[in-house]
């Protein structure tokens, strides 16, 4: 099975995650841990210290972005769609079916 992703998307994705564990705060472990993950279009999101992963996460989705990867050092990728994740989430469509 090939990658979805191109080399160079997953060179870079490596890169910007090592250079998020600058932002990690981690006074006691000094275990400085980062994440970036890819967009369905094109944006990369970072994070780091111990929730790297859903501090990047989070900030992919209240971007709207609903198509992610996920890669970790040893380039290993995992696809996620946020529909599957939340498949009964809030939506603005819900908005209308609420009473006033």
């Amino acid at each position: 099975m090939s990658s979805p992703l191109t080399e160079d998307q997953i060179e870079e994705l490596i890169t910007k995650a090592l250079d998020a564990r600058t932002y990690s705060y981690s006074p006691y472990s000094k275990f400085r841990v980062g994440a970036a993950l890819l967009t369905q279009d094109g944006k990369i999101f970072q994070g780091g210290a111990i929730c790297a992963e859903r501090t990047a996460f989070v900030k992919a989705v209240f971007g709207k972005n609903l198509e992610i990867f996920f890669i970790n050092p040893d380039r290993a990728y995992k696809r996620a769609i946020l529909a599957d994740l939340l498949p009964h989430a809030f939506g603005p469509e819900d908005v209308d079916q609420v009473e006033k």
